[in-house]
């Protein structure tokens, strides 16, 4: 676990390191406007409705894309000193970049497929996420 926790602390940044970004990083990045466009193009309803069975693919796709990620990330940042063993994890649940980790994801855990406005709005907070790259 120790070789899998450093080999994904070098390829994701946390933003609180000064670190070139990886080729995995450029991909998450990608999806994530990917994913946004997608929640902007599926607000239409008739679009959604037309193509509902794309939509709700994609939605799944993203969704474990990124419990892959968070989990990922949760494994890697006991590499930093002060996110270490179990402790320093629930200490880092609760910083800004994982809570908006979290609330990208929620969506699909709490309510699957069926989403309102509001799970929209809370996908769509991924872009804040953007920020970590910036």
């Amino acid at each position: 676990m120790n070789s899998l926790s450093k080999y994904l602390f070098e390829h994701l940044h946390f933003g609180i390191e000064e670190k070139e970004f990886t080729f995995l990083e450029k991909i998450i990045f990608f999806v994530i406007v990917f994913n946004c466009l997608i929640v902007i193009i599926e607000s239409e309803s008739f679009i959604y409705l037309k193509y509902q069975y794309f939509f709700d693919t994609v939605r799944i796709f993203f969704g474990v894309l990124f419990i892959i990620e968070y989990i990922s990330r949760l494994i890697a940042v006991g590499q930093i000193q002060q996110f270490s063993g179990i402790k320093g994890r629930v200490r880092y649940i609760f910083t800004i970049w994982a809570i908006i980790d979290l609330l990208a994801i929620l969506p699909l855990i709490l309510v699957g497929l069926n989403e309102g406005f509001l799970f929209r709005l809370l996908r769509a907070i991924r872009l804040f996420g953007l920020i970590r790259f910036g």
